[in-house]
């Protein structure tokens, strides 16, 4: 099971805790775990998305995208875990909760990623990485 698989069925699974809980909690109370575990859904959707497309694009070769053709752009393997969550809609809080590091991290990640590929923008890095299979 890979990284993302992995973060998708633990996100998924305290998404689903919380909501059980909300059922016996006061409605003062459901608040917070409600937007939790709204967080925790949009974050699994982003997951399931970057899952997808690494799914898509291996599918014929049997392996993850090659570490060699990110290199040819400098990128390392971190930032094309990043860059393909930023592909599938993640914003950065959800790239930190997926990636287990901090949100300034992620945000320093996608700052690499767009200077690197001269991109002005997360979606014009998104689309570029795509067009030349880098996702």
């Amino acid at each position: 099971m890979n990284d993302v698989s992995s973060s998708l069925t633990s996100i998924l699974a305290e998404a689903q805790a919380l909501l059980h809980d909300l059922s016996s909690a006061t409605p003062s109370a459901q608040f917070a775990p409600a937007t939790r575990a709204l967080r925790l859904l949009l974050a699994a959707e982003c997951c399931h998305r970057a899952l997808a497309m690494t799914t898509e694009r291996t599918a014929g070769a049997g392996r993850r995208p090659s570490t060699r053709r990110a290199g040819k752009h400098g990128l390392s393997p971190r930032e094309l875990e990043v860059l393909r969550l930023m592909a599938a809609g993640c914003r950065d809080r959800e790239i930190a909760e997926l990636l287990l590091v901090s949100p300034r991290t992620a945000s320093t990640h996608v700052t690499a990623i767009l200077n690197k590929l001269g991109a002005e923008s997360r979606t014009a890095a998104a689309t570029y990485a795509i067009r030349v299979g880098l996702v």
